[in-house]
């Protein structure tokens, strides 16, 4: 589970921009990186037992000063493997080539504007999200260099510090190196149980979750991975973003489509 503060300015933000000075590194940084700062990362991932994470969902009435996110990054295959079979691809997508499926558990947070290098259809089951979108073009000039990632440790309970945290060897180029500016073009829709939302590749976005009170303070989405249509061309030392490209695809493989069923009136 990925702790967030609740306190703060902070708050239940998932990650945000330090300077560089603000963390004990001494560690040349590579041409690729924007030296000047790091992406924050609110702090390491923590093992919590299912029962204990869900009664601390409701943040107002938990002892801790902390909150709890089971945030994507592989969890329906390393945490939740029970419910594998639960979450199956939905059928509009039935030609697009799947990658993984990750589940998003947890109260209120705040997901940092970025951009996935995977296409993702987005499922909200409980409670409700809105996403802050913006075209993959707006945000290219505000991505200055590799960001290279610090973590921050928790210490139960609700204790968040640089003291014992690290700055990571790595580097993403997929947030900004600014926070969101107001002349950036954005669109915002806010997903209800049972909406689900098409998020191409190199979009940019915005997460607010908002929970359910009625269900115990929680908010669940479900995001279906795919394959991108189109790929950005560059190794681990990009540092600027440039047109998208058509990948090339296995000379067996049909090119994928994204079939949308047509009701009969």
């Amino acid at each position: 589970m990925a702790p967030l503060q609740v306190h703060g300015p902070h708050a239940y933000c998932d990650k945000w921009l330090e300077t560089a000075e603000a963390w004990d590194h001494s560690e040349p940084e590579p041409d690729f990186v924007d030296a000047s700062q790091l992406l924050v990362v609110s702090a390491s991932r923590a093992q919590i037992r299912l029962s204990r994470f869900l009664s601390m969902l409701r943040t107002e009435k938990s002892p801790v000063a902390a909150a709890f996110y089971a945030d994507g990054a592989g969890n329906l295959a390393h945490s939740f493997p029970y419910l594998h079979d639960a979450f199956s691809s939905p059928p509009v997508a039935e030609q697009l080539l799947h990658k993984r499926t990750d589940l998003w558990i947890g109260g209120r947070s705040v997901s940092r504007m970025h951009y996935d290098n995977l296409d993702n259809l987005f499922g909200q089951a409980v409670g409700s999200k809105t996403f802050v979108l913006s075209p993959p073009d707006a945000g290219a000039p505000h991505v200055r260099g590799r960001l290279r990632k610090a973590a921050r440790s928790y210490t139960h309970p609700g204790c968040f510090s640089r003291e014992g945290g690290a700055v990571l060897r790595e580097t993403v180029l997929n947030y900004m190196g600014v926070d969101r500016p107001p002349s950036m073009p954005t669109v915002s829709v806010t997903l209800r149980p049972g909406d689900m939302l098409y998020l191409p590749f190199g979009w940019w976005h915005e997460v607010h979750a908002h929970p359910d009170d009625a269900r115990g303070g929680m908010c669940a989405s479900i995001s279906h991975f795919y394959h991108p249509f189109w790929c950005r061309i560059g190794g681990q030392q990009t540092t600027e973003l440039g047109p998208s490209k058509c990948p090339t695809l296995p000379p067996c493989a049909p090119a994928p489509s994204l079939k949308i069923p047509v009701r009969s009136q």
